[in-house]
């Protein structure tokens, strides 16, 4: 369903959006973490630095933690195996009340891009996405989807969706695009 190439409106300069499918190897939930200098240093070993912030992402190009709600991350590993990136997170948090669940079959990441990314995001999700700083993290609706965003910068937004919605939300978001002109990475 997803067709590579510029769709909709020309523009001079290129298209206002860029929409790709990204693919990280696991994504996990962790449920009921410690506060937030407990579990830096309880995810130190996995070589995440610094300290979470609510309404943040926290972590670095292999490993990110997506502040998901109080005591609530989504734990992404964009190369480390499900089973693996799993058993690291089970085990460091081992002492704690946390609870981790794998969820990388259950998720799609798309990535929204472009001069026009947080305008066609805008017309389906109640969030102040312009507003939104690179790093933040929130979770929301987008049309009558749950969604997650991820603003990452120059690099536009990641947003999670449960797997059995992404064609919708896809298809949502390309449509809304054709506006601002679309350009779709394969």
């Amino acid at each position: 369903h997803v067709h590579a190439g510029e769709h909709g409106v020309a523009r001079e300069g290129g298209p206002g959006v860029v929409m790709r499918e990204r693919r990280p190897a696991a994504i996990c939930q962790v449920n009921g973490a410690p506060d937030e200098v407990t579990l830096a240093a309880k995810l130190s070993s996995l070589g995440l630095t610094g300290t979470p912030e609510p309404r943040r992402a926290w972590g670095d190009d292999e490993h990110l933690l997506l502040w998901n709600g109080p005591g609530m991350w989504l734990a992404v590993a964009w190369q480390t195996p499900p089973r693996e990136w799993l058993a690291r997170l089970r085990e460091a948090l081992a002492d704690t009340d946390a609870t981790v669940t794998d969820l990388s079959s259950a998720r799609t990441v798309l990535n929204v891009a472009g001069d026009y990314a947080a305008e066609l995001l805008l017309k389906g999700c109640p969030l102040d996405v312009e507003s939104m700083s690179e790093g933040d993290s929130a979770t929301s609706l987008h049309g009558l989807l749950t969604v997650h965003l991820h603003a990452r910068g120059a690099d536009g937004f990641d947003v999670y969706v449960y797997r059995s919605f992404g064609r919708a939300l896809w298809e949502q978001l390309e449509d809304g695009a054709l506006e601002f002109g679309l350009r779709v990475q394969a």
